[in-house]
This record gives C-alpha cells, structure tokens and sequence, in this order.
C-alpha cells in the first residue's frame, strides 16, 4: 500500500491544476450578454426560491419531484456558452458575470448557444452541472420537464468534461435522487444544517431550497406525503455522489443561512413588468392584463391620456405592455406598449399585487 502523503487542493506543486480565475466583463460585455440571456429567458432569472410548506406541499405531493444536496454554500448560476466567446459565469448572488478558462469544442456551439444552470465552487474547485435551460439555441424551460431537460444536461457535461486543465477545477455532473429515496436518506442519516434542492418535474417551475433544521424532514413538512411518489419514479436516477472536498459547518435552524436570488435581474428598466394588455367587452375603458401564466386582473385607467393610449394600442388585438403598480387605486397601470416580441413576465414577477392582496 502506497503510504505516502498527497498533496492538498490548495498546494502549489506545479502538477497540479492552476486555482480557478474569474474574470469580470465589461459594462459593455455584460450588456451584450445579458441581452443575449434575456431573448431566451426574459427578465426573470431567478433559478430557486426558499420552500414554503403551506404553498408548496401541494405540488410536492402531485407532482414527481427530483432532489440532490447543496455542495458547500454556493447557490447556482448561469453557465453560458456561444460560438467564437468565452464562456461566462453569471454569478446570480452577486448578479455579476465572470468569463471562465473552460474549452468549449466549437462544434457543440455550432448551432446556437447554451444556457447551462450550475453551481461553481471556488472553496471546493467545483462545477458541477445541474440543469439545461437554452440548447443550441432553443429555450427548453418554458415547455420541457426536468426530466426531457436532463438529456441535454448529459449531452453538456460529455462534451465539457475533457481537456479542462486550465479551468482550475473539478468538473461535475449532479445525480438527483427520487423524492422517495431522499426520505430513505433523511430517515437512515439526517444530516442537519444540510441543504437540499428540490426540482419539481414540471416545466417553469424553479427550484425549492430547504434547510434540515435539525429535527428530521417530516417535523418541518408533514404535509408531504410519502406515498404520492409512484413506483416507477423511485429510480429514475442514481443515489446522489457527495463532494470529496470539506463541507462547511451549519447551525440548525428552522430559517435558511443562505441570502435570497436576485428575482429580476435588472438592465435597464428597474423592477420592469412586462403584461400581456388585451380588450374585455362589451364594457368601453375594460381591458384585462395577463402574466405568462396566470391572469392579473384590469388595469388602471386614471388619465384620459391612458384611455385614448389603451385604446389606440389595442386596436389590432392583444399587445405586451409595461406596467407599474399604482398604490392609489391597487392596480397595476400601463406604462407603455412594446413590441409584439416582448416576453412576458411570470406571475412572481407581480409579488408587489399579491403581497398587497393577501394583506389582513
């Protein structure tokens, strides 16, 4: 048995790999980037939002879910990678895009870029590949399950995962766990403090991240029921791989340790809503405003300004609009009209009218 020392993750013996290097773009980068991320994504990044059992055991329960643990105390990012650019890092706790040393064949690019979620750890040299939102140029989260998605998650990682010595670190692929074989896990050895992702195999839906207070799963969310996953869910994957490298302390909490994602990310038009404006007869002045996926309700029309730009707008059909919550009347009022291949945003994105609506 060879007994000799090896060398740490952190010595500079000059075999090993050089220490990852983050490189910030330029205002003027960034904004190109950033444009290009929009065009597939729209103004809402956010990839995961903290569970709430009250609002989210019903869809947990219904629904196949898809878990795996949080390395270290890193949250996800976007990996973006285009024909002829370097690849860039959009760090989304700092909001801030990094260009990578990773080497993209420029075959796997050829037909349209890749807009890749993972997780970069520079504690640990770590970046492990979690989910695919944009390949070759074709949005895939708006309309595929994880599930479909996970295919083209493979198909990133087998063509990246060669030849990377000057990316200064490891490159990974995570291996999400049936829900059912994650109770298994927590039942056999809780790890408290540990943080989880949950992916519901539904298309839109982002992540839900939960904390192990300290008690056991079932305390923290007795709603979901361990019978809901089907039998021909439980092993749809491998068992979840642990990172080799030295996991951070956590203090059991009932509350999250981690700051919450930026929600919209924000390039030139703070806190923009885009809606979908479109006529409600037979009433004059009635128009009913839309997210991409749920209705709003009407919009505020205070100004014969706004009733004669409404009308004029809306003549030839439906028409995305911008739009800004009035506190006076608790509605939301149009901005302006914009062009008709504007994204509309999510119902997140409206958080302010919810928020004011389920007020005591």
């Amino acid at each position: 048995m060879d007994t000799r020392a090896k060398p740490s993750i952190n010595s500079t013996d000059p075999k090993l790999p050089p220490p990852i290097q983050l490189r910030p773009l330029e205002t003027e980068s960034r904004e190109d980037v950033a444009k290009m991320v929009e065009g597939f994504l729209g103004t809402n990044w956010r990839i995961s939002h903290h569970l709430n059992v009250a609002k989210d055991a019903q869809l947990m329960s219904s629904v196949p879910i898809y878990v795996w643990q949080r390395q270290g105390r890193n949250r996800a990012g976007l990996l973006i990678l285009r024909a002829g650019e370097p690849a860039i890092y959009w760090n989304q706790a700092q909001d801030q895009p990094f260009a990578l040393k990773l080497q993209v064949p420029a075959t796997f690019t050829h037909t349209g870029p890749w807009i890749v979620v993972a997780t970069l750890s520079k504690t640990e040299r770590l970046l492990t590949l979690e989910d695919t939102w944009v390949a070759d140029g074709v949005a895939m989260l708006k309309d595929r399950r994880y599930s479909e998605r996970w295919q083209h998650t493979q198909q990133a990682f087998a063509a990246l995962k060669d030849q990377q010595y000057f990316l200064g670190c490891e490159l990974r692929l995570v291996e999400p766990m049936a829900f059912s074989k994650f109770l298994t896990v927590c039942d056999e050895a809780p790890a408290d403090g540990s943080v989880w992702e949950f992916q519901p195999d539904v298309p839109m839906r982002r992540r839900l991240v939960w904390q192990i207070p300290g008690t056991g799963p079932r305390s923290t969310i007795p709603q979901l029921k361990r019978e809901v996953v089907r039998e021909d869910l439980n092993a749809a994957f491998i068992p979840l791989v642990r990172c080799v490298g030295a996991l951070p302390k956590h203090t059991a909490r009932t509350k999250f340790t981690t700051q919450p994602q930026p929600r919209i990310h924000v390039q030139q038009i703070p806190q923009l809503r885009v809606a979908r404006l479109s006529r409600d007869p037979p009433m004059p002045d009635s128009y009913m405003l839309e997210s991409a996926d749920g209705i709003i309700g009407r919009p505020c029309v205070s100004r014969l300004a706004t009733s004669q730009m409404l009308q004029l707008g809306s003549a030839d059909g439906p028409k995305p609009v911008e739009v800004a919550w009035n506190s006076n009347f608790k509605k939301y009022e149009v901005i302006r009209f914009l062009p008709s291949e504007t994204v509309v945003s999510s119902m997140d994105t409206f958080g302010e009218m919810r928020e004011i609506q389920d007020a005591p």
